[in-house]
């Protein structure tokens, strides 16, 4: 089973101790690998630790915690907001936030907010692992034979046969692979 990394960043030490607390006691394969008390260390923290989920209060010091999403590398991670600020809920959707957490923090919501993002997490898991593997498949078909194009949609990769193409078109963002058989590939 897969261990989740969290990083806390929290201008309050007696919150962030509160945080990993409730983390160390309720929660299952998760673990704290950083804590921020500044905008700055936040930053430095998470490029580091590449956390899979962050617990993230707005205000840090006068500053605003979506300064330190803005200059994070990581893109991969469950962002779950806890803070008193529920002025902010509108802007943390914008950066995908998976739950706004009011204080005072209770524990099942605290839980079951982590828990979502690791559900979250294991599905994108599973769907890289999933393309992973059509791609490596479609690898072997290519190499063998180098007269196929792979063109991919949004649930899969198909193999055309180049001698099949008849023509393409484009719409706005997608091309269309028309066949000799009449039938189109989107992509």
């Amino acid at each position: 089973m897969n261990t989740y990394k969290v990083v806390l960043v929290e201008d309050e030490v007696n919150n962030i101790l509160l945080l990993k607390h409730f983390i160390e006691q309720y929660c299952i394969n998760v673990i704290v690998v950083g804590e921020a008390l500044t905008s700055t260390d936040a930053v430095a923290i998470i490029n580091e630790n590449e956390p899979d989920i962050l617990l993230l209060d707005i205000r840090l010091n006068g500053k605003e915690v979506f300064e330190v999403l803005d200059q994070i590398t990581i893109n991969k991670a469950q962002i779950i907001f806890v803070t008193s600020h529920d002025e902010y809920a509108l802007r943390a959707i914008k950066y995908n936030a998976i739950d706004y957490i009011l204080k005072p923090i209770i524990i099942e919501e605290l839980v079951l907010s982590i828990n979502k993002a690791i559900k979250k997490l294991q599905q994108q898991n599973y769907f890289d692992f999933s393309k992973g593997s059509q791609i490596n498949k479609i690898e072997k078909e290519i190499s063998n034979n180098k007269d196929y194009i792979a063109v991919a949609s949004m649930d899969k990769i198909e193999l055309i046969k180049t001698s099949d193409i008849m023509y393409l078109s484009s719409d706005s963002k997608y091309a269309t692979f028309h066949v000799i058989s009449g039938k189109e590939y989107v992509s």
